[in-house]
């Protein structure tokens, strides 16, 4: 294989981790986003109820 050859399959696979990292991050974001927004809920209901 000569070296731009490399170098592009190089660059494809850094692009495709860069694009599978971001995911993750955004996917961390929502659960920890909804995990904070049912346990306001359930602090709420605890209130109402005592």
């Amino acid at each position: 294989m000569t070296f731009a050859k490399i170098l592009l399959l190089l660059l494809v696979l850094g692009a495709i981790a860069l694009a599978l990292l971001l995911r993750v991050r955004a996917w961390r974001a929502r659960r920890t986003a909804a995990k904070r927004a049912w346990q306001a809920e359930v602090d709420q209901a605890l209130r109402d109820a005592s």
